[in-house]
């Protein structure tokens, strides 16, 4: 299920979020623990942050 991953889903010029070090470490570890890789978890952090905001 594994899909190439576009360059252009994750830098999407409408979303603009600030990812703080702490964020990108805790993706990271998420990353480590579940085998998924960190542009998936960002996209899906980015994706729940953008469903809070509305």
């Amino acid at each position: 299920m594994s899909r190439q991953s576009d360059p252009r889903t994750l830098l999407d010029p409408k979303i603009t979020v600030r990812l703080f070090p702490g964020d990108f470490a805790r993706i990271c570890r998420i990353s480590e623990d579940t085998g998924l890789p960190v542009s998936f978890i960002a996209r899906k952090a980015i994706r729940l942050y953008c469903d809070n905001r509305r």
